[in-house]
């Protein structure tokens, strides 16, 4: 069976992403792939500073082990357009190129591209 890696807050989250993955998890392509949920992001975690920090540290590397351990045929990174989470998944979309697999690049709202983009 072919696999998908589901980049995404917390399932349990409060959230607009949180709510698609959970849609896509129960619908008919839940039944016709394998989906594995990696959790990104602060949503639904409740840390502070320090742990915050090691969390964008170790992410991309438990990212890369998840990636060759479990060999997703396509990886589902689901964005917003602001800034951090911008950056942040950069760094997973390299990683997972770098490993050979395929992406999905969904963007889920977030800033106007006239302010995400200033005037560039």
């Amino acid at each position: 069976m072919r696999s998908i890696l589901l980049l995404g807050p917390s399932l349990a989250a409060v959230s607009g992403v949180s709510t698609h993955l959970n849609q896509l998890i129960g619908s008919s392509l839940g039944r016709e792939f394998h989906l594995i949920h990696f959790q990104v992001g602060s949503e639904g975690r409740k840390e502070r500073s320090f742990g915050k920090f090691v969390r964008l540290v170790w992410s991309p590397l438990a990212l890369t082990g998840q990636l060759i351990a479990r060999r997703p045929d396509v990886v589902h990174l689901n964005t917003s357009m602001d800034n951090k989470a911008f950056w942040r998944d950069a760094a997973y979309l390299l990683v997972a190129k770098l490993l050979g697999r395929k992406v999905v690049y969904q963007v889920h709202g977030g800033d106007l591209p006239e302010a995400f983009f200033g005037a560039n």
